[in-house]
C-alpha cells in the first residue's frame, strides 16, 4: 500500500514524498527516504494493533465434524476476519469455502495431513491484499 500524498505526521512537511515536487539529492533525498520509511513503520504498527485488537491475528476454531455425505473431516474457523470451512478429503485435496461478508470465494488446494490444510488455508488468509 503506498500512502497518499499528504500523509506526513508532521504539522509542516516539506519533504518531497509530501509536496510531489522533484527528488532531491544528498542529504536531503536520505532525509526524505527515512522520514519514508518512518510514516510507512508507523502504518503497519497502527495497522497490526487494529489487527490485534480485533481478534483477527489468532485462528479460531468454530466447528469441526465430519461430513454427511462422505464423512470427510470439516473444520469451521474464523481467522482474519474471515469465516473459513476446510474439507480435508484423504486423498490430501483440500477444499476451503471462505466467507468475508462482502465476498465469498471456493479455492482448493493440497495437503498431506489436517494440520497442513490449517496452515495452507490460514496462509491462503494472510496472503490476501488487504482490499479483498
Amino acid at each position: 500500500m503506498i500512502l497518499p500524498e499528504g500523509t506526513c505526521r508532521k504539522e509542516v512537511c516539506t519533504c518531497w514524498c509530501c509536496t510531489g515536487s522533484p527528488p532531491p539529492t544528498d542529504a536531503r533525498a536520505e532525509r526524505a527516504k527515512r522520514h519514508r520509511d518512518r510514516a510507512w513503520r508507523w502504518h503497519m504498527q497502527a495497522e497490526r494493533q487494529v489487527r490485534a485488537q480485533l481478534g483477527w491475528t489468532v485462528p479460531r476454531l468454530e466447528a469441526a465434524y465430519p461430513d454427511e455425505e462422505c464423512g470427510c473431516p470439516v473444520e469451521e474457523w474464523t481467522y482474519g476476519g474471515i469465516w473459513l470451512q476446510l474439507h480435508f478429503e484423504p486423498d490430501g485435496s483440500l477444499e476451503i469455502f471462505a466467507d468475508a461478508g462482502e465476498w465469498d470465494r471456493e479455492v482448493a488446494l493440497k495437503a498431506t495431513s489436517i494440520e497442513d490444510a490449517r496452515r495452507e488455508a490460514f496462509a491462503w488468509v494472510d496472503a490476501l491484499p488487504a482490499e479483498a
